[in-house]
């Protein structure tokens, strides 16, 4: 595992009142870091827009993946950002609706009480698992952020299931936000799926991060220690026309690719040359650069 250093300022939250249910507000954006054998990064889930579907007004929440590993040097890198679903949700009274096989299935029953259960979705079922998966509520109460929670779980025979952990009335939280497809119900057989944990959560009205460290830690941080190892410069940022790229060491290639993991443009260079960067909107960026020994390093920079 990465080690991680804990950035200096504390997490801090913003709330209109406390003790109510109040689902998120516009600009709503989540963060999960995940861990497999051999990978790990973090999921981003981002209100992008709202739509009306079946007569519901809903949130449009696009998630993105973003995935590091380590190379035969023992450096961690950007191995991939790949989008994910997009899940559309709307809550009415006690109970938030996620869209899930073009029909509208509970995401979070708040009116529910210990040892109730609920359905969280309907799918083929497989080979052992069930066709309707269930959500089982094994605590209830009021967290320290003063917002109603359900602990929740889901069997091992549910298709789809809830990641166990407490989701609160206001944004969820948990393990992870959205059920997740398994695709094994066999108990005989093991499969390395994500372990998510929540990260932090962001919208108009709030800012909640417990652990204190950047949400998005991996790209914030990962490189800067090879970045002064290999004497590597990489200005302005932000940047208006052009990225200035210097180095001690023999760049093999070069790439351009935005949060959504697109490749935009693509150059092998062996000497410290300058990207053009006129041609992007504005908005985030990364050069990946990958020296002629392995050497791989990400690089974020912003577009004015």
């Amino acid at each position: 595992m990465l080690k991680r250093a804990v950035v200096s300022f504390s997490f801090i939250f913003i709330m209109s009142f406390l003790n109510a249910q109040n689902w998120v507000q516009p600009n709503a954006t989540w963060h999960y870091d995940y861990w497999t054998i051999g990978s790990e990064g973090f999921v981003k889930i981002e209100h992008v827009g709202d739509s009306l579907i079946q007569n519901k007004t809903t949130m449009v929440l696009q998630s993105t993946w973003f995935d590091f590993q380590m190379n035969q040097f023992g450096t961690w890198f950007l191995s991939g950002i790949n989008v994910g679903d997009t899940n559309y949700v709307y809550a009415e009274g006690d109970t938030v609706f996620y869209l899930q096989n073009n029909q509208f299935q509970k995401l979070f029953d708040f009116s529910k009480s210990i040892g109730d259960s609920y359905s969280i979705g309907v799918t083929d079922g497989g080979e052992f698992c069930n066709t309707t998966s269930t959500a089982v509520v094994s605590n209830v109460g009021v967290d320290n952020l003063g917002y109603q929670f359900l602990t929740l779980s889901s069997p091992p025979t549910s298709d789809l299931r809830i990641e166990y952990g407490n989701y609160n009335s206001r944004f969820g939280g948990g393990s992870f936000l959205f059920p997740q497809r398994y695709y094994n119900c066999d108990s005989m057989v093991i499969i390395d799926f994500p372990i998510f944990t929540f990260k932090c959560f962001q919208d108009d009205g709030m800012f909640f991060n417990p652990s204190g460290e950047d949400c998005e830690y991996l790209l914030t941080h990962l490189g800067m220690e090879e970045i002064n190892e290999w004497n590597l410069g990489v200005y302005p940022n932000p940047a208006t026309e052009q990225l200035i790229v210097e180095s001690d060491f023999n760049v093999l290639e070069m790439k351009l690719i935005d949060t959504k993991g697109n490749l935009l443009w693509k150059d092998n260079q062996k000497i410290s040359k300058s990207v053009d960067v006129s041609f992007l909107n504005p908005g985030m960026y990364f050069l990946v650069i990958l020296g002629t020994d392995s050497e791989i390093c990400s690089y974020r920079f912003v577009k004015n």
